[in-house]
């Protein structure tokens, strides 16, 4: 658990701010609702992965998500 904020609410603050927003995030967690994995991918979160984990899932992960990354940075406007 976050001392100051949930998850979610940090999810949601770095969305709603233009100098992060473009930053992918994956949220590491134990908890398993289908309700609060839907309200945190709803917030712009890039990714959801529930605690124990496998490592290489989220090397994975982070993987596929810089390859977004670079395909949208890469076509042209």
């Amino acid at each position: 658990m976050m001392p100051e904020m949930s998850g979610k609410e940090f999810i949601d603050h770095l969305k709603k701010d233009s100098r992060w927003n473009a930053i992918p995030t994956i949220v590491l967690t134990a908890k398993s609702s289908f309700r609060l994995k839907k309200e945190i991918i709803g917030t712009g979160c890039n990714a959801y992965l529930i605690k124990p984990f496998d490592p290489e899932k989220l090397v994975d992960k982070v993987k596929e998500l810089l390859q977004i990354d670079r395909r949208q940075r890469d076509q042209p406007e």
